[in-house]
């Protein structure tokens, strides 16, 4: 009879150990895609303040909830960096775009740029 108890507390034992060491991974797998989300927004914003820029568009409206998933995510773009903010995560990407703005997820901005510079083909 006690070698049933015994084998049944080092069974638990184990249980709890592989539950455990399970938990540990799961954190650390939570943490790394959350990472990576957040390095992707980063691009994403970056690759589209790039087309903006490079377009024939004279104005962009860009809403908060349409571009930023997770409340909490702060986006801000200065000196051509574009900072992608969520708690101690922060994730950094380049762009051409020249201006500067912040928006969070419950925010909207919207972008002008001067298309003076800019020669437009003509037609004969």
């Amino acid at each position: 009879m006690i070698e049933f108890t015994l084998s049944r507390a080092v069974l638990c034992a184990c249980a709890v150990t592989i539950l455990g060491a399970a938990i540990g991974y799961g954190i650390a797998y939570l943490d790394g895609t959350e990472s990576d989300m957040t390095d992707d927004l980063a691009d994403s914003v970056a690759d589209l303040l790039d087309r903006f820029q490079e377009s024939v568009l004279y104005e962009l409206t860009l809403v908060g909830t349409d571009l930023i998933p997770d409340e909490g995510q702060v986006v801000t773009v200065e000196n051509g960096v574009v900072t992608v903010t969520h708690g101690d995560k922060v994730s950094r990407a380049w762009t051409s775009y020249e201006g500067s703005f912040t928006l969070e997820r419950s925010g909207q901005v919207t972008l002008t740029k001067d298309l003076g510079s800019r020669t437009s083909p003509r037609c004969a």
